[in-house]
């Protein structure tokens, strides 16, 4: 191979410099560190805090992971129609940014509610419904078009798994952060702590939308190739769009691991407040002992996943971060020393980083796939409906703390639960989270064949395509 040839290929390869993908992947970071401040805190700070009832709690939740459904495929919808911007900044930047900038302002608002001794149950309840609904309304917008961008910007399977390897390892600070720095602060029954918590973890999300910037700016080439594309191609229904869309084996399959692995990182994350204080007995600070662990777990393997992510494929390393995270839980239903909680988070972390640095290059895999099929690119529409099923996860959080907690007798009043309440939580942290991952790795196994020959089969049709 003649040394011009190469070089075209590898400028083919690697088309953005790596201080463009390092920005990029602080898209990530924000993804991964308010909602992972949320998911922790959410369910616990109203009801243990705020003393909302959990019932209600629960029908927070269910009324929120139905506007969540709803509203994600339909933004995908509507940022994939032709508007004056796509000319001048681009298909995805105007979303991202306007959508993103108010984002860390309404996650403080979620802690700056009064309890339910001060203003009524109702209030509570209401306030948790409306808040949750308007900062998932501008996540759904702001990350339906981030992860758009991904596919659409960066075309080769080494600029994606390079991409994806960044973008996971500042994800992994994002989602540690998230659980390190609120424990920090937070003193269990201080509410005003919870907002102390809140406003650094805001202050924190605003400079990491700053380095983000850069990286999610579309340059003048893909502005015009979008301009081609918006000539050639008429936008179909939503309905007909989502309705394509399901019947796609591939991309159906992936939604449905997707889902299973969201349902184990809700639920896992969630019951930390819960596991901390009633099973280790131990202040809100051990969390981030945890939580460090998870992160020097994920960080350490980053570099090894990226690796075997090159030579074995998308498929192959996805299956093994979820079968190898539900068997390295396992203990978890059995211990209730610290330390030895954080080395199990230390394994945790290794087998997530195996599952997250996977996840997105095979996003892009599938839409690839569509995308030779339909010869559209309706990439929002697509993660739009991705999100539609991945929050059911919301729906299962809710409805396995409820049961348990209502069945167990547990008592957000009482310091010290009774053995089946216990028994409850360990169920909650540890065995409902390692049968979805199991469960999303057999359906993953079974029916999902984009393995590294088509994929590559793809990617020339896609070529030949220019789109």
């Amino acid at each position: 191979m003649s040394d011009k040839v190469e070089n075209q290929l590898n400028s083919e390869e690697y088309k953005y410099s790596t201080k463009d993908h390092i920005s990029f992947g602080f898209g990530y970071f924000m993804d991964n560190f308010l909602t992972g401040a949320l998911g922790v805190r959410l369910f616990a700070f109203y009801e243990n805090e705020l003393l909302l009832p959990v019932f209600l709690v629960m029908i927070a939740f269910l009324i929120y992971a139905v506007w969540n459904m709803i509203n994600d495929p339909i933004i995908g919808y509507i940022a994939d129609k032709p508007n004056r911007l796509w000319k001048n900044y681009g298909r995805r930047f105007p979303w991202i940014i306007i959508t993103i900038l108010p984002w860390p302002l309404i996650f403080l608002l979620v802690f700056v509610c009064p309890p339910v001794s001060e203003v009524g149950i109702w209030f509570v309840f209401l306030w948790l419904v409306i808040i949750i609904c308007i900062f998932d309304g501008l996540y759904s917008a702001w990350n339906t078009n981030f992860y758009s961008l991904f596919p659409d910007k960066y075309r080769s399977h080494k600029e994606r798994t390079k991409v994806a390897g960044i973008g996971t390892a500042i994800g992994q600070i994002g989602i540690a952060l998230g659980f390190i720095i609120p424990p920090l602060f937070i003193v269990y029954g201080d509410l005003s702590t919870y907002i102390v918590a809140a406003i650094i973890v805001a202050i924190i999300a605003w400079i990491g939308i700053l380095i983000m910037i850069p990286g999610v700016r579309e340059d003048e080439e893909m502005r015009e190739r979008i301009l081609l594309l918006e000539s050639k191609q008429e936008q179909e229904s939503f309905f007909k769009t989502m309705k394509y869309a399901i019947k796609q084996k591939n991309f159906f399959v992936y939604i449905m691991a997707y889902l299973c692995f969201q349902s184990f990182v809700f639920i896992i994350l969630g019951s930390l407040p819960y596991f901390v204080p009633y099973i280790l007995n131990v202040s809100a600070e051990f969390e981030a002992l945890l939580s460090a662990g998870f992160l020097i777990g994920s960080l350490v393997s980053i570099a090894i996943w990226a690796y075997l992510l090159k030579k074995f494929g998308n498929r192959k390393i996805f299956m093994i971060g979820m079968f190898l995270t539900g068997v390295i839980i396992i203990p978890l239903l059995f211990i209730s020393d610290v330390i030895f909680t954080a080395l199990i988070m230390i394994l945790v972390g290794v087998g997530v980083g195996a599952i997250w640095i996977a996840v997105y290059p095979i996003y892009g895999d599938v839409i690839d796939e569509i995308v030779v099929e339909t010869e559209k690119r309706e990439e929002a529409v697509y993660f739009g409906i991705r999100i539609f099923f991945a929050r059911i996860a919301f729906i299962i959080q809710a409805i396995v703390f409820a049961l348990i907690h209502i069945s167990t007798g547990f008592d957000p009043t009482l310091k010290t639960q009774t053995d089946i309440a216990l028994l409850g939580l360990r169920l909650q942290m540890v065995f409902i989270p390692m049968l979805f991952l199991f469960i999303g790795g057999i359906i993953f196994w079974k029916w999902y064949d984009l393995k590294p020959e088509k994929v590559e089969a793809i990617k020339s049709r896609l070529k030949g395509l220019g789109i």
